[in-house]
């Protein structure tokens, strides 16, 4: 143990140190530092495309030639078993009830021997976002022909998209989960070795958020891909796919050009105008006049009346009528005030030119003074306020354009705000101040996600201080602010391989397997 701490300076390093300790292997020091290769989508991401429909409503066909039409996915299952349950198609015309079990690879449906588990014979349908073993179906356990769907030709919107936009941890994850089988080990490590490991973790996990951004980047300029990480974080659950759309129909340049002369409150109006009608959320005539007061006609009036001005470049963009944009969400988080509060951060963010460049100079002007840990907490507050959005005139007392709320909501409030400074603008400035090779900038930005304090929980956090720890007492001597929280994600995904239910597929231990299928027999 103490070579490695002279030996081990990264994660993938010390992952390994971790995984020699749990598979009982490790004497010391170790040079091995092979990391696994991972897959580039993994089959919780294609579950949640199914479970949200990211798919064509006209043209599916299974593998074998035959029509389907997806009538309900299914409940997500919660046991042993399909991945979904309760699903409802129709194939050929006939309707059918049952399971979907969803793959990356449809050849995993051998792997995995569900044709030998009798839990699967209820399935009425097996997607796969990649057909690897050119077979056109399977068959289940009772022997019976089981369809197969092939998604990846059938996604709407594009993979890319999805993989950009759809967030895994914003979906259900089993809660019965018990203590990991690593828990033991870990806590009899080393602190300050736990310490660092949770450290580089979460300092890996930036790095993956800065990558995401620069391969975005292609093509785009740096306020447009900041744009489309702002819209983004305004979704929940499927509708993050539809705010990254409504980014790409209205770019940010095309919407700052045309209000480029207007000032205050009118600036905004059009902004909304804009983005409301692109996005097909302007009420239909029929359910205007008397279901809505005086002040709503007003404002939709406003509304319209600058769109008849302005349609001429976007009327072709308009996104398809879809109820996705209202799934899951309450009123408070309804897209229709995500969407006016969006108007307002940018036009606040693009007020004294770019938006990147308002954050370079504000981060630049801090990097040049001799900061102490307070003043840079007190410039996080700031930011913080700089991207929570209070006030409008029309929507801090309204849902949506017919019902109205008894007192004033905040349009995008303090803890949107503080998610979207470290997931959005924390990478953004590290991106760019590798473009401009300024490596003060970029250790500055490192500062402030280092001290930058926790976000709300969330299934994975939660799930993961139970699996790691044991307790929530063990817990919080490790995870206290938002870098280590980070490092529950990449854990969750890089060594437990998502899996939540069990440890089967856990990175640590294995070397203990791999030693046992390289044993002589």
């Amino acid at each position: 143990m103490e070579s490695w701490k002279q030996t081990a300076t990264t994660y993938e390093q010390m992952r390994e140190a971790i995984g020699d300790i749990l598979s009982g292997l490790s004497t010391g020091e170790s040079n091995s530092t092979a990391i696994l290769k991972k897959p580039d989508v993994n089959e919780r991401l294609v579950q949640c495309a199914w479970h949200e429909g990211c798919l064509k409503k006209k043209g599916l066909q299974t593998v074998s030639g035959k029509s389907i039409e997806i009538i309900q996915p299914g409940r997500w299952n919660e046991e042993a078993g399909p991945d979904f349950i309760g699903a409802e198609i129709k194939i050929d015309g006939n309707h059918v009830k049952g399971d979907v079990e969803i793959h990356v690879n449809a050849s995993d449906w051998l792997r995995h021997k569900h044709d030998r588990n009798f839990e699967f014979n209820r399935c009425i349908l097996h997607a796969s976002l990649h057909i690897d073993d050119g077979q056109s179906r399977d068959t289940l356990f009772s022997g019976v022909s089981l369809e197969r769907l092939h998604l990846e030709p059938h996604l709407d919107p594009d993979l890319d998209t999805i993989r950009s936009t759809l967030s895994e941890t914003d979906y259900h994850y089993h809660e019965t989960v018990g203590v990991g089988k690593c828990a033991k080990i870990l806590e009899k490590l080393e602190p300050d070795f736990l310490n660092r490991f949770l450290d580089l973790a979460g300092d890996s996990r930036m790095e993956e958020k800065v990558h995401r951004l620069a391969r975005q980047g292609a093509g785009e300029t740096d306020d447009q891909v900041l744009y489309q990480a702002l819209m983004t974080s305004m979704g929940y659950k499927g509708s993050k796919t539809l705010f990254f759309l409504l980014s790409k129909r209205v770019p940010i340049e095309e919407l700052l050009e045309i209000c480029k002369n207007r000032q205050g409150e009118e600036r905004i109006i059009i902004m909304q105008s804009i983005l409301f009608h692109v996005a097909n959320l302007i009420p239909l005539e029929k359910n205007t006049g008397r279901c809505m007061d005086e002040e709503a006609i007003t404002y939709l009036n406003t509304l319209n009346r600058w769109w008849m001005e302005y349609s001429v470049y976007f009327s072709d963009r308009i996104l398809p009528p879809t109820k996705k944009w209202f799934s899951q969400v309450r009123p408070a988080n309804f897209p229709t005030r995500r969407i006016a509060g969006m108007a307002w951060l940018v036009g606040r963010l693009s007020s004294k030119g770019g938006m990147v460049d308002g954050f370079l100079s504000l981060f630049r002007e801090i990097a040049a003074r001799d900061t102490d840990p307070q003043a840079l907490k007190l410039f996080l507050r700031e930011l913080d306020q700089l991207l929570t959005v209070h006030e409008d005139p029309f929507w801090s007392r309204r849902y949506n354009f017919l019902s109205t709320s008894k007192r004033s909501l905040t349009l995008i409030g303090r803890n949107r705000a503080r998610s979207i400074l470290y997931n959005a603008v924390f990478p953004m400035m590290i991106q760019r101040a590798r473009t401009d090779s300024d490596p003060e900038l970029e250790k500055l930005v490192k500062r402030c996600a280092a001290i930058y304090p926790s976000l709300p929980d969330n299934i994975v956090t939660k799930f993961m201080r139970k699996r790691l720890f044991g307790d929530d007492r063990t817990a919080r001597r490790f995870i206290f602010n938002e870098r280590r929280q980070q490092a529950l994600f990449k854990i969750f995904y890089d060594c437990c391989n998502n899996n939540e239910v069990t440890c089967d597929d856990c990175y640590f231990f294995r070397k203990t397997r791999d030693q046992v299928r390289d044993e002589p027999r």
